[in-house]
This record gives structure tokens, sequence and C-alpha cells, in this order.
């Protein structure tokens, strides 16, 4: 259950509200600033998280800004750390990544954000309006 309010608190919660402190970028913005964006889904596990350094696997459905539709993108979401970028398996997620000076691509719980509805410990949630809306105004 604690593993659940944390998720959920991060997906729609202002930034200001997670544990980790994140800066305050409209989606204008952090599409501006990241290496790569695109919306896409998983299929790791959120209830399993991996270890520091360890990447997990995003099936591209929509991109923004580097990779192609159809591609899969590896991105490191901070695991073990207070930014751990949230994740549902099979859910569409808008996702900012950021390079590295490794090349790695990094996305932390401020890169992170639900564009569609979905249910998480027998709750439902929807994404935020800012989310749709933002989508809406960027070309395909």
């Amino acid at each position: 259950m604690k593993r659940t309010f944390f998720f959920s608190a991060l997906l729609f919660a202002s930034a200001s509200a997670t544990a980790c402190k994140c800066p305050q970028y409209s989606l204008d913005e952090q599409l501006a600033r990241a290496s790569v964006a695109f919306v896409g889904s998983t299929t790791a596990d959120a209830l399993h998280p991996g270890e520091a350094g360890e990447a997990i696997s995003f099936h591209v459905s929509r991109s923004l800004k580097g990779p192609s539709t159809g591609s899969t993108v590896a991105i490191d979401p901070s695991f073990n750390t207070d930014c751990t970028a949230p994740f549902a398996p099979g859910t569409q997620l808008l996702v900012f990544a950021y390079a590295q000076d490794t090349g790695v691509l990094v996305a932390s719980a401020c890169s992170v954000r639900a564009t569609e509805p979905f249910s998480i410990g027998g709750r439902s949630l929807q994404p935020s309006p800012e989310v749709s809306k933002f989508l809406q105004s960027v070309p395909n």
C-alpha cells in the first residue's frame, strides 16, 4: 500500500509535493531541455524495481524528440534514489529523458507522467489535464 501511494503521488501530485525536489519547468520547457522525449510503455514491473545504474526498456508509441515511433529506448529510472521514475507495466507514459556524459539516458520522478487512465492497487487514476493538453499541442 505504501508503494501504491508513493507511485500515485509521484505521478499526480505537484512536483513540490514529492520527496524529490523537482525544478518547476513546464512540459514545453521539459521538451526543449530533454535529450529525448516520447510516449511509450514498458513491460518492466514497478513492484520489483532494479538496482542503481540498471535500465528498463520502453517501446515508443509516439516520438516527440529523438527516437522513432516503434523503436525501443533504454532508460535508467534512477533506481534506489528519492527521484526514482515511476512506471506501471503497459501504461502509456510521457517520458522526458536526459543523456548523461556516458550516453546513458536517465529519467526521474520529475520527468515521467501518465498519459492515460490506469489502475493501481485497486484505485483508478487519471492523467493530469496538463499532460493531455500538452500532447494535443505537440505536432505528430
